[in-house]
């Protein structure tokens, strides 16, 4: 429970947060198991954001629906969650399942238009070299694709992508 309780809580997913390839040493793959923590409710934004949340770690958190969900837990950490489209970022057309490769550095060259990619290169620089201080990238399967998680000390970002979904 108190390994949930510390990804969750350093959890922060917002296309406003996005370390540098020289904090880490790469991508390593990490199985995610699936635990039983008891009882738990389940959010979803979007046709790929969907996380399950023990009812333990909801007691007295404030949750709320602005761009997407958001949830502040009882010791004021957060978690948001929000679904970015191709149209919604200007970019109709791009595969947005690239979007983490780009934004976590795992990818810096394609066929994806060049404002796209220095949106999201600019992005790494100032959110994920900057304010979560990655000094790890993990990449795990989900029932619908891929999942990216930049570990930082005090903050994480965590992207999910669909097998299917290209938009």
């Amino acid at each position: 429970m108190c390994e949930l309780k510390r990804i969750l809580r350093l959890t922060l997913i917002s296309c406003l947060l996005f370390s540098s390839n020289l904090a880490y040493s790469g991508v390593k793959e990490y199985p995610i198991l699936k635990v039983d923590y008891g009882p738990s409710t389940t959010f979803k934004t979007g046709a790929v954001g969907k996380i399950n949340i023990p009812i333990d770690e909801l007691t007295n958190a404030k949750i709320a629906v602005l761009d997407g969900l958001v949830i502040i837990f009882d010791d004021g950490s957060k978690l948001s969650m929000e679904t970015l489209t191709d149209i919604a970022l200007g970019f109709q057309g791009v595969d947005m399942r690239t979007w983490p490769k780009y934004l976590l550095g795992i990818q810096n060259a394609g066929p994806e238009p060049e404002g796209y990619k220095s949106e999201l290169q600019q992005s790494k620089k100032h959110i994920i070299d900057t304010e979560v201080s990655a000094y790890e990238i993990r990449t795990f399967p989900t029932q619908q694709g891929i999942g990216y998680w930049a570990i930082g000390p005090k903050k994480s970002v965590i992207v999910f992508t669909s097998s299917v979904i290209e938009d």
